[in-house]
């Protein structure tokens, strides 16, 4: 059975496809079950059960979560599931606010320049949705759009596992480049993209001896992301996230991270058994026999 558990949708997130065409995509190219993971937006539960039953492939509804220190710092995502949205009410706040805000800025640039044609209004509109969804995001970031769920590292995996959920490292070694850039200043490198016999070995043990708080964190992720459009396939990136879930004995997910169509099912995770439901991909996830398999090679 394969899974593909990271992708975004234009409806609350930096994806470009909707929500039902994303899953009827995934269908078409052999995948049998999907999370929809928007930035810091837990897909209501409602909604899932529709796109299922629409569908006929399992949606179970996750998230991206922007994970921050104290200072508010970006300092990794996290991809969280068996987490819950359930009436879908602050959703529909959210939604409201977007429209009513495209709305507003198209008819003042149409005010502003009478002229402008409509190709290059709806070019303009795109930029500025995307800028109005991480304001909102960051307005609604702490409330039900994201479970109340908290941004800081260890909080945000204590709640997650607290519901009963899961919580998977997404691209540590890419964007962003906090975690890179603590392993390779323990090694006394200089910054910059790290080389493929990085010494995480000895990086990890001093975690473990001198940051207890970053050694909670890495020991209690259930999972980390080896494979996927944001790292690459067969990348530095990628052999480096597969060594650090290895030695940290964690399992190995391959998803496709899409965000556009040519992303959707590139990579997925096989599951040995096959699942009907939430609680059953979660028991599979959480057993740690999963297997990362790549796809396909977007052009």
């Amino acid at each position: 059975m394969l899974v593909d558990l990271h992708n975004h949708t234009v409806d609350a997130s930096d994806g470009h496809l909707d929500r039902l065409t994303l899953v009827r995509l995934a269908k078409m190219r052999g995948v049998d079950a999907i999370a929809i993971t928007d930035h810091d937006f837990i897909l209501p539960a409602a909604t899932a059960a529709e796109l299922t039953r629409r569908t006929g492939i399992l949606v179970v509804p996750g998230m991206e979560r922007t994970v921050r220190a104290a200072d508010g710092t970006v300092i990794a995502h996290f991809l969280c599931y068996g987490v819950c949205n359930r009436d879908g009410s602050a959703e529909r706040q959210f939604k409201q606010e977007l429209f009513a805000g495209i709305d507003q800025y198209r008819g003042e640039r149409q005010r502003r320049r009478p002229d402008i044609s409509l190709p290059d209004l709806a070019i303009e509109t795109v930029h500025y949705r995307h800028h109005l969804l991480n304001q909102l995001a960051g307005r609604h970031g702490t409330t039900e759009l994201a479970g109340g769920l908290p941004t800081a590292p260890q909080e945000l995996i204590d709640a997650v596992h607290a519901m009963g959920g899961l919580v998977v490292w997404a691209h540590p070694f890419t964007l962003p480049r906090v975690f890179r850039d603590r392993v390779t200043g323990i090694l006394g490198l200089d910054r910059g993209p790290p080389g493929p016999d990085l010494d995480l070995e000895t990086a990890l043990r001093h975690l473990q001896d001198h940051d207890p708080g970053w050694w909670r964190v890495l020991t209690t992720l259930d999972g980390i992301e080896c494979r996927s459009c944001s790292i690459g396939f067969d990348t530095i990136d990628g052999k480096l996230c597969e060594r650090l879930a290895r030695l940290l004995g964690k399992p190995m997910l391959a998803t496709s991270a899409a965000h556009g169509p040519k992303d959707v099912a590139s990579a997925a995770i096989r599951l040995g058994t096959r699942v009907s439901d939430e609680a059953g991909l979660l028991a599979g996830l959480r057993s740690g026999a999963v297997e990362p398999v790549t796809l396909y090679r977007r052009a």
